[in-house]
């Protein structure tokens, strides 16, 4: 059985249950089960292939050792109960996504949090970055609360370039609104939630600020990473957190291969859109009126052109590449 059932879970995208496992055998192999038989044959079967949930909580002490040992620059943090022994809390965030996401990306950050549905349950908090599918940092804790909130944006807080003008779009609601003001003070925050929502409290001293900066409004890479790990979510905590490491590998490993087959400096879809907008814009013409007012000649109109004060700088530089 336990080889059967090894190939089994592992082929399948969904979570096995014991009633699975005895219509499995009835139809293919013609066995009849009983309820507890194909139960304890099932949990044998992931001791097997993913170790024992315990051992898992365990390990993490060897795991975060591992992890600043052979990847230095990662910043991992490992919590648990002196007194009981008991594990509360893990957070990590490795070398590569912190420089990526620090230097190359937009300084924006999707913050969501998924239940767990192993053994002992928990949650797994994550921030992604809006080119990164997969987390800049992630985090299990023993249940999403003020607490672990408060915890996880602290450890957040420690990898991200203070200089960063950083902004931060979520939809969980109380737990998180209560503390991302407090440990992200000139950070620009929006909450999905009001859309959805109107009656959510605002802190004091705070309003409704939207995420107009980027142009984004909902929370959809955090949950498309969601839908990424949802036949991950019943294993072992450490096995999970393995699983996040090598999809976060094989993901750098393919832009990596991809990458080096650029010929330009810009990647090539962006490449593209830069050089349609050179064609597109090489039969306009501009004309100064003012010091901060342009006319934008077409063959077959004319605008006028205001510069703002915030933005002249950018439609200085758009009329230069007109010209």
């Amino acid at each position: 059985m336990k080889n059967i059932l090894a190939d089994d879970l592992r082929a399948s995208k969904k979570k096995r249950t014991a009633s699975d496992v005895i219509d499995l055998l009835r139809m293919e192999y013609g066995v009849d089960l009983t309820y507890s038989q194909a139960y304890h044959g099932l949990q044998f079967t992931k001791r097997f292939l993913w170790g024992d949930d315990i051992n898992s909580y365990s390990d993490f002490v060897w795991y975060k050792d591992a992890i600043e040992h052979y990847n230095p620059g990662s910043v991992v943090n490992f919590e648990y109960d002196s007194g009981t022994r008991r594990f509360k809390r893990f957070f990590v965030a490795f070398e590569a996504s912190i420089t990526a996401f620090n230097n190359y990306c937009r300084s924006m950050l999707f913050i969501d949090c998924t239940f767990l549905t192993g053994k002992f349950k928990g949650g797994l908090m994550v921030a992604c970055g809006k080119t990164e599918i997969y987390p800049v940092a992630f985090g299990i804790v023993e249940c999403e609360n003020c607490e672990s909130w408060q915890w996880f944006l602290t450890n957040l807080k420690g990898i991200i370039r203070e200089d960063c003008p950083l902004t931060i779009i979520s939809d969980r609601g109380i737990s998180l609104l209560k503390h991302v003001h407090e440990v992200f003070p000139n950070a620009f925050h929006y909450f999905c939630l009001y859309h959805m929502k109107g009656n959510i409290p605002v802190p004091k001293g705070r309003s409704r600020q939207t995420a107009v900066k980027w142009g984004e409004n909902t929370s959809n890479i955090a949950e498309s990473f969601n839908n990424v790990i949802e036949h991950d979510t019943p294993l072992p905590a450490l096995d999970l957190v393995d699983v996040i490491r090598a999809k976060v590998m094989e993901q750098n490993y393919k832009r990596l291969v991809e990458s080096n087959k650029w010929t330009t400096r810009l990647t090539p879809r962006m490449q593209a859109r830069f050089n349609k907008r050179i064609n597109d814009c090489r039969s306009y013409k501009f004309r100064r009126s003012s010091e901060k007012v342009f006319e934008i000649i077409y063959p077959m109109s004319t605008w006028i052109l205001e510069l703002a004060a915030a933005n002249g700088r950018k439609n200085i530089a758009f009329l230069a590449l007109m010209q």
